[in-house]
């Protein structure tokens, strides 16, 4: 028997019906599905060798899923040195805002020049420096948000990542099972036939030996 089917997998779902408790091929199937799926599997495949053919893909397909950790490990690497500079950037960032305290630093010396009285001097200090920590608290506030905003959309795209192989990999999973204990149960099914026909040729045989 030919699969016109690429994968065991999708042989499964489009044939057979094995859909995941999610969406077709995400998250582990039923119990009432897996034994639906035993049950008609058995029957379309009474012979180990096809069965044995799709035991082998789904197996295949099962290892390959186990390497999730693996692409895990590896995405997150690759993320990590894709934002470590993210910390220097954000350092340099803020060098816009020591220039600009620098100058207004050399305006004020110039500006309070011609003042002599000390309480002038101080109350122009104090307004100056409070209007530039306002300036400032914004600034660093506009750079938190975008750092902010840049974090959860990496967040948020890891975990629906990881989400969905980590789905996948139920589904292929719960398949695996499923197929090996429909091979099993087959296997051991066809043997009690096997020797069953056996024990009744035997008995056959010894009848006709006492009728000789």
């Amino acid at each position: 028997m030919g699969f016109k089917y690429s994968s065991a997998s999708r042989y499964l779902l489009m044939k057979h019906g094995a859909t995941g408790s999610f969406f077709k091929c995400f998250g582990s199937i039923s119990l009432n599905t897996s034994s639906e799926l035993k049950k008609r599997i058995k029957e379309k495949h009474p012979n180990l060798d096809e069965l044995g053919v799709i035991r082998s893909g789904i197996t295949t397909q099962a290892e390959i899923a186990k390497q999730i950790n693996l692409i895990w490990v590896i995405v997150t690497f690759v993320l990590t040195a894709i934002l470590s500079p993210t910390v220097f950037y954000l350092g340099q960032g803020l060098k816009p805002v020591d220039w600009q305290h620098e100058k207004n630093m050399y305006l004020y010396k110039e500006a309070l020049i011609p003042v002599e009285s000390l309480e002038e001097k101080a109350e122009y200090i104090t307004e100056a420096i409070l209007k530039e920590s306002e300036d400032y608290a914004k600034y660093i506030s506009s750079l938190q948000d975008a750092h902010g905003r840049m974090l959860i959309i990496v967040m948020m795209m890891l975990l629906l990542s990881f989400s969905l192989f980590f789905l996948r990999y139920q589904w292929i999973i719960s398949l695996k099972d499923c197929i090996d204990s429909a091979y099993m149960e087959q296997e051991k099914f066809l043997k009690d036939v096997k020797e069953s026909s056996k024990n009744i040729k035997e008995v056959r045989e010894n009848r006709l030996k006492k009728k000789k």
